[in-house]
């Protein structure tokens, strides 16, 4: 396999290759409309090993969380596996035997800008209340107003939102066939504002394990550092993890780690209806397209994109 070999990764990075040539795009044609035909993201080392014990098989997450399909991880032409540590500066590529297509893949316009669009007050209560009932607070960390956030932005509205949950396959057991509301709790949960900030930056982004990909022991654990947590009948969920990542080095973001260190765990108050794990992945695709992808020019009518609410 080949690769845009003008820039290597940085020292401490590795490069992972998703398209070498965008699906249905000649190469020759690729090469005169943009300068990088190729989709790759240059991940730090540091984030990955702070994520996971086995970040060979992390690095097939990422890829399922930005293209909506499984693949498996190639270097050299030779499937790397799930287990092993990755080489500094090395290029690894994404490979699906089956599929290769870009109908399924984040659209990094999700969380590009906030748009100007004014909403009733009753409305955006509403839904920090709904949020209450379920989480009983910030499900991170215990804070005295907890912010509700919306994991895909209210600001894009519910045509949008649609075409995600339409679009995308759902995860194994999930079923968002009445996920009809930019404003439904699956779309959210309660969290500070310092992470609110961060999630529409996509400095951070949440994943839940099992997943297609992921064991809950295939992720690092962090015990939660609150010794006066208040007891508010809040748990952890049964057979699963909803884990906080960030996706930028901590010293980046040493604002807020002490209160929220690096993958601690989700506790919540009612354990039914609890954040749809296809939209915090897709969030989490579209996150590590935005902080560590090379922004290609995508070809035209890559995406389906709905008027933004006015």
């Amino acid at each position: 396999m080949s690769t845009n070999q003008s820039t290597a990764p940085r020292e401490g990075h590795i490069r992972l290759v998703l398209f070498q040539t965008f699906p249905g795009t000649n190469v020759a044609e690729a090469m005169i409309t943009t300068t990088e035909p190729e989709l790759y993201l240059d991940i730090p080392i540091e984030v990955l090993n702070v994520v996971s014990p086995v970040p060979r098989k992390y690095l097939r997450f990422i890829a399922f969380a930005v293209l909506g399909y499984e693949c498996t991880i190639l270097h050299d032409n030779v499937n790397i596996g799930n287990v092993g540590s990755v080489e500094d500066r090395a290029i690894y590529y994404a490979h699906s035997n089956t599929i290769e297509t870009m109908d399924y893949m984040v659209d990094h316009e999700v969380n590009s800008r906030r748009s100007s669009i004014r909403t009733k007050i009753e409305s955006r209560n509403e839904f920090a209340a709904n949020l209450q009932k379920r989480d009983g607070g910030s499900i991170f960390a215990p804070i005295a107003h907890p912010a509700a956030c919306h994991i895909i932005p209210f600001a894009r509205g519910n045509d949008w939102l649609d075409i995600i949950v339409k679009g995308r396959p759902c995860e194994d057991g999930e079923d968002l066939s009445d996920l009809e509301s930019i404003d439904d709790i699956r779309n959210g949960f309660l969290s500070t504002s310092d992470m609110l900030s961060s999630l529409y930056l996509c400095e951070l982004a949440v994943i839940k394990t099992p997943n297609r990909i992921l064991e809950t022991t295939d992720l690092r654990h962090t015990p939660r550092p609150f010794l006066d947590e208040p007891d508010l009948n809040i748990s952890f969920p049964n057979n699963a993890r909803y884990t906080l990542h960030y996706l930028v080095p901590q010293s980046r973001l040493l604002s807020f780690v002490t209160s929220c260190p690096p993958n601690i765990d989700a506790k919540f108050k009612n354990l039914e209806q609890q954040p749809a794990a296809m939209l915090l992945h897709y969030h989490y695709g579209n996150a590590a397209l935005r902080m560590w992808g090379n922004k290609p020019n995508f070809p035209k009518h890559t995406f389906r994109r709905p008027q933004v609410p006015a």
